[in-house]
């Protein structure tokens, strides 16, 4: 593996990453001089260094949630019949919900007929109600 391919320093955020193969190999980060040391196997350095398991989860947790808050373009999808979601077009936000094929509607009265939303998203889940 290059030094290209290398994860910057997970403590200092820096790219500036160093090989030395001395008496004990070692990678260590220029700027904050976060090390790790080979005493075995010096080919597994790189794999040690890329190896973050909790920062990989929660990069994907927050790559899950940013899709799922994300408005959709109702140009690119339409949200399924009947369900409710949020609507929002240059004027209003509002909760309604998609009863024909280019026909939506809302209890909120103040949201005229005549206004088309130009991007949707679903609900949020409810949180859980716990009976104490």
């Amino acid at each position: 593996m290059s030094e290209e391919e290398l994860k910057p320093c997970p403590f200092c955020g820096s790219t500036n990453i160093r090989k030395n193969f001395g008496i004990f190999p070692e990678l260590f980060c220029s700027e904050c001089e976060a090390t790790i040391y080979a005493y075995d196997n010096y080919e597994d350095l790189d794999k040690s260094w890329n190896t973050r398991p909790l920062e990989d989860a929660l990069q994907a947790r927050i790559a899950e949630l940013e899709e799922r808050l994300r408005l959709v373009p109702i140009s690119e999808q339409k949200p399924e019949f009947i369900n409710s979601v949020i609507f929002v077009n240059d004027i209003h936000t509002w909760i309604g919900w998609r009863y024909d094929d280019d026909d939506y509607d809302t209890f909120d009265k103040r949201i005229g007929y005549h206004e088309k939303p130009t991007h949707w998203m679903p609900l949020p889940n409810l949180p859980e109600v716990k009976d104490e």
